[in-house]
């Protein structure tokens, strides 16, 4: 019988991080690392340090005490990382797109989310609620790899301003709260050879695309291959009304089709 408790957990679908607020608690609100590198999340949870007590005649110790190891850290790599990724990891300042690195390495102190690909309904979440963090370029660019920012989350003690300790860091599982999707429109002019795009709402689910097009009252008929979420009008498409039809997925739900745009022209 399977528990319902359970989630498998598997792969990364979210990363993010925030200043640590101090008040041993994790940061409510987090920014969103777009691109992690495939395969660089690593948990390095260490094993205690053992203090055997033996005593004579026995073979095995009489006490073993466990006492905390090597501090706790995760670890994840962001490739060809920008300016804003720079600064937030490894200190020093934006100047337009040019980051200047600082004199002296920086006490960088982040609470930090990760979050696994949904599975039956629900996800684990993992959180360091006050991480020491320290960034470095580790991989240089060159003709099959890119420039990759390393970084290094070390776990620290999280304490109330009393200094009363909290927990360091948790794992959750948590059911997935599915998001509907109200709409979808099309943006841009219908001419041939100007790309239109299907923005649904809210405009960061996640979904498939088909695109559709009618010549006067007729039904409209799915236009083949035309899955993205940019259609280019071609000459086939002039004098034809399109619509875009949006099925969501993930953690969004619902399917909308858009209003008929106007005819396209050449």
């Amino acid at each position: 019988m399977a528990d319902s408790k359970r989630s498998l957990a598997i792969g990364v679908a979210y990363l993010g991080y925030a200043t640590y607020p101090g008040t041993g608690v994790p940061a409510t609100s987090y920014t969103e690392i777009e691109d992690i590198f495939k395969g660089s999340v690593v948990f390095n949870f260490s094993d205690a340090n053992q203090i055997k007590i033996e005593i004579e005649k026995t073979p095995d110790p009489r006490w073993i005490l466990n006492q905390k190891g090597d501090a706790d850290s995760i670890e994840f790599a962001i490739p060809s990382p920008s300016v804003d990724d720079m600064v937030a990891f490894c200190g020093g300042k934006k100047v337009g797109e040019k980051w200047e690195q600082p004199n002296e390495i920086p006490n960088i102190n982040m609470s930090i989310k990760i979050s696994t690909q949904p599975y039956e309904g629900k996800y684990v979440e993992y959180v360091i609620v006050n991480g020491s963090v320290f960034g470095k370029i580790s991989q240089a660019p060159g003709k099959e790899q890119s420039e990759l920012l390393l970084v290094k989350v070390t776990k620290q003690t999280a304490a109330t301003s009393d200094g009363t300790l909290k927990t360091p860091f948790t794992r959750e599982v948590k059911k997935i709260t599915t998001i509907p999707v109200t709409a979808v429109a099309i943006s841009g002019t219908p001419k041939v050879g100007t790309p239109l795009t299907a923005l649904p709402t809210p405009n960061q689910a996640a979904g498939t695309y088909q695109w559709m097009k009618k010549t006067g009252s007729e039904t409209s008929v799915e236009i083949s291959s035309a899955t993205n979420q940019v259609y280019i009008p071609s000459a086939g498409d002039v004098g034809a009304k399109l619509s875009v039809r949006f099925t969501a997925e993930g953690s969004y739900t619902g399917t909308v089709t858009s209003a008929d745009s106007i005819a396209v022209v050449a």
